[in-house]
C-alpha cells in the first residue's frame, strides 16, 4: 500500500506484550436517522456484551442578539446514537448517525484475528440491520507507547536513536541542543489512491521529571471513499491492519520489539 517492507506472519501471532495504549476501529457512512429509531434494537443486540450503555447527544446552537451583542446559546439537546461500555471500561462501542467507532484499550487487545468476531459483530452486522450498504471511510489507529526508564547520564539522541529507525531520526543529529530536547513530535501526512496514513513519532514530554522516558508511535491508516461495499468491510480491515503491522515493525528497532516477548 506505502510501499513500507511486508512482514510475513503466522496466523493468530501475536507478541507476549505490546506497547498499546488503544486501538480505534472505524467506519463513517452517509448520515442515516435509523440510528436513532433503531436505539432499543441496538440495545436488544448488544445489551448481554455491554452492560453499560448511554445515548450520545449533540447540541444545536444559536445566536441570541441582546442590543447589538450576539449571545451564542445552546438551544436544544439531539440525541445522535448510543454508547456501550464493557464493565472493566477497556472497550467502547459508540455508534452514530454517520459512524461506528470501537476502541479497545491496550491491556484488552490480543490480536487482529481474535477481533475479527467482534468487528464482525459490531460492524458487518449492525451495518446490515441498518440497511447500510456504502461507506465512505474506513480506519485503524492503533497509539503506542513505549517506555524506558534511564538510570545514567546519556544523551538523548541516542536514545531516541535506540528506539527508532534510523531513517525516522537521523535528522536531529544536526541540532546543536539536541541534549536539551524535551519532547520530539514528527507528524507526517503520506495520500496514495484513497488511502491516507497519518505517521506520528517521538519523545513524549516527561510530566513527571523522572527517570522514564516514553516514545510515540502513532500509526492512523483509513481509506476514504465514496461507493464502498460493506460487505466487504472485515477484507478492508485486515488489508489496512497488515499495513500497520508492517509500518510498526519497520518503524521500531529489533532490540525494541524484542522486548515484546520478555517474560
Amino acid at each position: 500500500m506505502f510501499e513500507f517492507p511486508k512482514v510475513e506472519k503466522p496466523r493468530d501471532f501475536q507478541y507476549k506484550h505490546n506497547f498499546l495504549k488503544s486501538v480505534i476501529f472505524q467506519v463513517k457512512y452517509p448520515f442515516i436517522n435509523k440510528v436513532v429509531d433503531n436505539i432499543p434494537l441496538l440495545k436488544d443486540r448488544l445489551g448481554k456484551l455491554f452492560k453499560n450503555s448511554g445515548e450520545i447527544f449533540k447540541s444545536e446552537v444559536g445566536f441570541k442578539f441582546e442590543e447589538k451583542t450576539p449571545i451564542l446559546q445552546s438551544t436544544k439537546s439531539l440525541t445522535q446514537g448510543i454508547e456501550f461500555r464493557s464493565d472493566d471500561g477497556y472497550k467502547i462501542l459508540a455508534i452514530t448517525e454517520d459512524s461506528i467507532t470501537y476502541t479497545i484499550f491496550g491491556a484488552s487487545y490480543s490480536n487482529f484475528e481474535n477481533t475479527t468476531k467482534e468487528l464482525q459483530q459490531f460492524f458487518s452486522n449492525i451495518l446490515e440491520e441498518l440497511g447500510i450498504k456504502t461507506l465512505n471511510r474506513i480506519a485503524i489507529r492503533k497509539i503506542n507507547i513505549i517506555e524506558l526508564e534511564i538510570l545514567q547520564q546519556v544523551k538523548k539522541n541516542d536514545i531516541i536513536q535506540a528506539v527508532f529507525n534510523k531513517p525516522l531520526v537521523d535528522s536531529l543529529n544536526f541540532i546543536p541542543s539536541i541534549n536539551y530536547l524535551a519532547s520530539h513530535i514528527s507528524n507526517n501526512i503520506y495520500k496514495k489512491d484513497t488511502y491516507q496514513l497519518n505517521l506520528n513519532y517521538g519523545l513524549v514530554p516527561n510530566q513527571n521529571e523522572t527517570s522514564k522516558w516514553q516514545f510515540l508511535l502513532d500509526i492512523d491508516l483509513f481509506s476514504l471513499t465514496s461507493d464502498f461495499v460493506s460487505s466487504d468491510l472485515i477484507n478492508e480491515f485486515q488489508n489496512i491492519n497488515d499495513e500497520i503491522f508492517n509500518i510498526f515493525n519497520w518503524a521500531l528497532l529489533d532490540s525494541v520489539k524484542s522486548s515484546l516477548n520478555q517474560e
